[in-house]
């Protein structure tokens, strides 16, 4: 059960740090950084989050299935 919720809280702890990492875009371009916003450009960028926030919607079903209870359930929904 424990990895439903790992699943889930890595792709969206990785999608918002993509959207963060957008605001030094020019320091990466400038340090010669290998980021995504500086490989990709800053529109691309934009498409990885909501890629990568597509398996929490699937995690948290799983975490669902697993017979949580009320409060297991209303904080999956929340």
């Amino acid at each position: 059960m424990p990895i439903y919720l790992s699943i889930g809280v890595l792709f969206w702890v990785a999608g918002f740090d993509l959207l963060y990492s957008l605001q030094d875009i020019e320091v990466d371009k400038k340090l010669g950084l290998h980021s995504i916003p500086s490989r990709f450009g800053a529109k691309n960028t934009m498409l990885f989050p909501k890629i990568m926030h597509m398996p929490i919607i699937f995690g948290y079903y799983l975490l669902m299935e697993a017979n949580l209870g009320v409060f297991g359930y209303f904080a999956v929904v929340i």
